[in-house]
């Protein structure tokens, strides 16, 4: 691992195309990747638009990406699919 990373996500509620920067240590995040994220009482979902290096989106990062969702959404529609879970 490099380091710390700064995501840009957009929460998939109300977000209005907003972007929010938040700390991460997953180098292989995808355009539109599911993630769990921190909030300040809580956790919620976003979508992940990109990494930034841009000092006005590094200064106010403070809090992290949890987990990257993806995996478990295909795996879980894959199954789905498959009929697996009838």
């Amino acid at each position: 691992m490099s380091g710390k990373l700064v995501a840009l996500v957009e929460f998939t509620r109300n977000s209005f195309g907003q972007k929010y920067s938040y700390l991460t240590d997953i180098e292989d995040l995808k355009e539109n990747d599911l993630l769990l994220v921190q909030t300040r009482t809580s956790y919620s979902l976003a979508h992940f638009r990109g990494y930034t290096t841009q000092e006005v989106f590094i200064k106010v990062a403070k809090s992290w990406v949890v987990k990257n969702l993806a995996a478990e959404v295909e795996e879980f529609e894959e199954k789905l699919l498959l009929g697996e879970l009838d």
